[in-house]
């Protein structure tokens, strides 16, 4: 693990099955990376901590950020996320379990193109308010199991394509204030309660999702996507850059995270001595598992 430290062009980095015990010499190896660009962690239990707060000092200008672990309550506050609150574009949380709301935090990364929440809140309510992620193009809600209102403020989110809700067990009815996301082209359900469902398709929430052109759930009973926008009227036929989840160790993953991952990367043979040296011409990505 202290061998990481050579490897200071590194510009992504994903590491899986980490322990507590690792997180102090890991982190230490990742501050010395100033070129870091995409970090992926998975911890190796999902009641394991991952201890951001010990990234001190952080890899400054990170793109993409990708955590799957149990987070302390104040971790969005900790100097990882402050020096990289302009820089981040995407970020995917999965697993944090987090009591408190972490949209009005979250909300001051400015610069974020793609929220991922994956069972990250244990509440019950989501509001986003007018003015919050003007950037933001997609957005993912999942197994966020308590959820039972998402409130979505006029202004909020302006630039939104692509929205989709996963397995929110609770949520009966459309998020109020649909309406106001003028710019969704795609709406993806997965997993959704049936009461949801039925108001979506013939209810009352018809109004409020008319205007988006592409409708689609899976249909579990069928096992295969479906499109409600037919009902409406509108969309395009199936095509093959529509929405696929991919679903690892029984969680959601976005696709593009797993894309801008792997991007550009050769699969090669290493010594430990060039790891030691930190002779690795060209190296820009290492997965460690």
């Amino acid at each position: 693990v202290e061998q990481l430290a050579k490897l200071t062009q590194l510009r992504s980095l994903r590491l899986t099955v980490v322990k507590s015990t690792h997180f102090a010499k890991l982190f230490a190896s990742i501050s010395k990376m100033r070129f870091l660009r995409r970090l992926f962690i998975e911890a190796a239990h999902r009641d394991e901590c991952v201890s951001l707060e010990a990234l001190n000092p952080a890899p400054h200008h990170l793109e993409l950020l990708c955590m799957k672990g149990k987070l302390h309550e104040s971790v969005i506050g900790c100097h990882l996320f402050e020096v990289n609150r302009l820089s981040l574009r995407e970020l995917t949380l999965q697993s944090s379990r987090l009591s408190i709301d972490p949209l009005p935090s979250l909300s001051n990364f400015c610069n974020l193109t793609l929220l991922g929440l994956f069972n990250t809140y244990s509440g019950e309510s989501l509001l986003f308010q007018a003015g919050w992620f003007p950037k933001l193009q997609t957005l993912t809600l999942a197994e966020l199991q308590n959820v039972n209102s998402i409130v979505i403020q006029e202004y909020s989110m302006p630039n939104l394509y692509n929205l989709a809700l996963i397995c929110l067990k609770n949520l009966e009815y459309l998020p109020q204030g649909m309406e106001f996301l003028k710019s969704v082209e795609e709406f993806n359900l997965v997993g959704m309660h049936h009461k949801f469902m039925e108001d979506v398709q013939a209810g009352s929430s018809y109004e409020k999702v008319k205007h988006i052109p592409v409708v689609d759930y899976f249909d579990q009973s069928k096992g295969r996507w479906d499109r409600l926008s037919r009902v409406y009227g509108k969309g395009n036929p199936w095509s093959a850059h529509h929405l696929i989840f991919y679903k690892l160790h029984n969680a959601f993953f976005w696709p593009s995270v797993i894309n801008s991952l792997s991007l550009q990367t050769k699969t090669t043979s290493i010594s430990s001595k060039q790891i030691k040296d930190g002779n690795i011409p060209g190296l820009q990505v290492i997965y460690i598992y």
